[in-house]
């Protein structure tokens, strides 16, 4: 199952199943971040622009996601230090015990415990939602 298809699902308690977005702002040739929230969330521009101490962002065209990547935007998966990008997460992703996340392709999806993920990628903890 993809992420779209796990948008407003809920676990057996009614709390919304927590999926990645990705995210990439590039605002600068050298720090590009990899950034992911809570699939029921939008990005605060406001809030992304002062955690990343940035004046302007945008969103990575999908060549420019393909370059980075070798990826189609929508596969990526949350682990931007696989691509030589910095990774920023939203601190509520903590908010489940898991992520679930598409691994390189829309077909296939992976479950983590979000501690695991935390534990492997080390991202940087930004509030951007």
């Amino acid at each position: 199952m993809g992420n779209a298809e796990l948008q407003g699902e809920v676990d057996p308690h009614g709390r919304p199943l927590c999926t990645t977005r990705v995210r990439f702002i590039p605002h600068s040739a050298f720090r590009i971040p990899h950034c992911h929230l809570p699939a029921d969330r939008k990005l605060d521009s406001r809030k992304a622009r002062a955690a990343l101490r940035v004046k302007s962002l945008r969103f990575a065209s999908r060549e420019e996601v393909e370059r980075l990547t070798g990826l189609q935007p929508g596969s990526i998966p949350p682990f931007g230090s696989l691509f030589g990008l910095r990774t920023c997460c939203d601190p509520d992703l903590s908010a489940n015990a898991s992520i679930n996340f598409n691994a390189g392709d829309h077909a296939i999806s992976v479950h983590m415990a979000y501690t695991d993920y935390l534990a492997v990628e080390k991202p940087d903890l930004l509030a951007i939602t």
